[in-house]
C-alpha cells in the first residue's frame, strides 16, 4: 500500500513537470549589437562581403600600420616567399616599430613579410615596396589602384607602412575589403597567424631576429584569447589613434571585424564582442548551388531543349532573429531561343534572382552545353530567306516593276491605238512648212 501511494507520488510529480514545460517559451534569445569605442567599426561576412555591424563605415580616418594589409596583399601578389630582397639605404632612419635592416642586407620576402606582419616593421615595409616599385611613391600609388579594384572608395595610400601622412586615409568598411582579399592568400594566414618566427642571420647581421606576434586574440594564456581568432594587425600613431583589423572563423563561416581611431584601445575586447555577435546572430544559407538547373531554352524547331544552370553558388546571409525567408527563385524574362547562332557552354544567358529582408541577391545564369545550330538544306535556307525584310522588300520591288511594266503596256497600245485612228479619218496634222508653202502658191 505504501509503495503504491509512493509511486503514484513520484507519477505526479513527474507529470506535473512535463505540463509544465509545455508552458514555457524555448524562443532562442538574440543578442543586440554591440557597442565599440572606435569611430569607426564594421563587421563583414567574408563569403558574401554583407554587412552584419557599421559605426560609421565610410568615415575617413588615417589607418596607422593596418595599411600594412595592403602592403602584404600586393607584396604577395606579386613575389615569392623565397625571393631575396637587398635593403636600400632609405630604410634604415625610418621612425616607429622597426627590426633595424642595414643597407645591402639580404633578406628574403618571406622575411620581410613576417616582421610587416607580427612587429610591424616600417623598415621591413619599405624595403618591400621599393623591391616591387622602385619607390615607395610609386609603391603608394599601387597601393590606392589596387583598393580601389577592390571596391574600396575611400582609401589613399601615401606610403606604405601607415606612418601618419597627410590624405592617407581609408575607411572600416574599405579596410575590411582589403583584409577579405588578404584571406585568399593561402600563404597569408599562416605568416599571421603563427605565435613567433626567427630571422636567421644574414650577410649583415650575425644574430637571430626573433619576432613575437602582437595579436593577443591569438594567445590562450592572455586573457584576450578568442578560440577562433585566425589572424590580424593592429595599429597606432598619435594622430590615427589605435586601429586594428582582424578575421575569425567558426564552423566554415569567416567574419572580419575592422576598427580605426580607437582612443581607448578597447579593439581587442570590442572584436571578440563582435564576433561573438556575428557568429550567435547570422547564419549563412546556400540559396543557389552552382550547376544548379533554373530553366531551359528551347531549340528553334522545338525539338529540344538545353538547360540553364547557375554559373556560381550564391549564398545569404539570414538573421536568426528574424522569422523573414528567402524568396523563391526568380529567373530574367528575356526571351532566348537557339537558332542560327552557335552557343558555348558557360554562355551567360540569363540572371537569377532571390530576395531577402529587402535585398536582392543575382546569379549569372549559363548554358549547360554547347549549342552547334544545324546545317541547312537549300530547302531550309530558301525557306528562312522568304521570312527575312530583304525578301520582303525583293518581291515588293518585283510588283511595282511589274505595275510599271502593265501601265507601260497600256500607254503603248493607247499611243497606237489614236495613231491608226488619226489615219483612218485623214487627221494627221500636216507640217508647218509644208503648210506655208502651198499658201504662197
Amino acid at each position: 500500500m505504501y509503495h503504491s501511494a509512493k509511486k503514484t507520488k513520484y507519477f505526479t510529480m513527474i507529470l506535473a513537470f512535463f505540463m509544465a514545460l509545455c508552458f514555457f517559451n524555448f524562443t532562442k534569445v538574440y543578442a543586440e549589437p554591440v557597442e565599440v569605442t572606435a569611430d569607426g567599426a564594421v563587421l563583414i561576412d567574408e563569403l558574401t562581403g554583407e554587412v552584419l555591424y557599421d559605426k560609421n563605415k565610410d568615415e575617413q580616418f588615417p589607418p596607422a600600420s593596418t595599411t600594412k594589409i595592403m602592403t602584404a596583399l600586393l607584396v604577395l601578389e606579386k613575389c615569392n616567399l623565397d625571393d631575396l630582397v637587398t635593403v636600400c639605404k632609405e630604410c634604415e632612419p625610418v621612425e616607429g616599430s622597426k627590426i633595424y635592416i642595414f643597407e645591402d642586407e639580404q633578406m628574403t620576402v618571406r622575411d620581410l613579410l613576417h616582421a610587416l606582419m607580427k612587429v610591424s616593421a616600417n623598415d621591413a615595409a619599405i624595403a618591400l615596396a621599393k623591391h616591387i616599385s622602385g619607390s615607395t611613391e610609386d609603391f603608394a600609388k599601387l597601393m590606392t589602384e589596387r583598393a580601389k579594384e577592390l571596391g574600396c572608395k575611400n582609401t589613399t595610400f601615401k606610403n606604405p607602412h601607415g606612418l601618419y601622412q597627410e590624405g592617407h586615409v581609408t575607411t572600416a568598411y574599405d579596410l575590411s575589403l582589403i583584409m577579405r582579399e588578404l584571406m585568399k592568400q593561402p600563404n597569408f594566414k599562416e605568416i599571421a597567424s603563427s605565435y613567433s618566427y626567427e630571422i636567421q642571420p644574414t650577410n649583415k647581421c650575425n644574430e637571430v631576429r626573433p619576432l613575437w606576434n602582437q595579436n593577443y586574440l591569438l594567445y590562450p594564456e592572455n586573457p584576450l584569447y578568442y578560440k577562433y581568432a585566425e589572424a590580424g594587425k593592429t595599429g597606432y600613431t598619435d594622430e590615427s589613434l589605435h586601429s586594428y583589423v582582424a578575421s575569425a572563423k567558426k564552423d566554415g563561416t569567416r567574419l572580419i571585424a575592422a576598427f580605426l581611431h580607437d582612443g581607448k584601445k578597447t579593439f581587442f575586447k570590442d572584436a571578440k564582442n563582435l564576433f561573438e555577435y556575428g557568429f550567435n546572430n547570422f547564419d549563412v544559407v546556400k540559396a543557389i548551388s552552382k550547376d544548379q538547373v533554373l530553366g531551359e531554352c528551347a531549340l528553334k524547331d522545338n525539338s529540344s531543349t538545353i538547360p540553364l544552370v547557375a554559373k556560381n553558388d550564391l549564398y545569404v546571409v539570414k538573421n536568426l532573429s528574424s522569422d523573414k525567408e528567402i524568396s523563391d527563385i526568380k529567373l530574367s524574362t528575356e526571351e532566348i531561343t537557339f537558332g542560327k547562332e552557335a552557343i558555348a557552354k558557360g554562355t551567360k544567358l540569363k540572371t537569377a534572382s532571390v530576395s531577402y529582408n529587402g535585398e536582392t541577391f543575382n546569379v549569372d545564369v549559363i548554358s549547360a552545353a554547347d549549342y552547334v545550330p544545324p546545317v541547312l538544306t537549300f530547302k531550309d535556307k530558301l525557306k528562312d530567306f522568304t521570312k527575312t525584310n530583304t525578301f520582303i522588300l525583293i518581291i515588293g520591288g518585283i510588283l511595282v516593276l511589274f505595275l510599271l511594266f502593265i501601265l507601260l503596256i497600256f500607254r503603248i497600245r493607247s499611243i497606237r491605238k489614236k495613231r491608226r485612228l488619226m489615219r483612218k479619218y485623214n487627221l494627221h496634222v500636216s507640217s508647218p512648212n509644208l503648210y506655208r508653202s502651198n499658201k504662197r502658191k
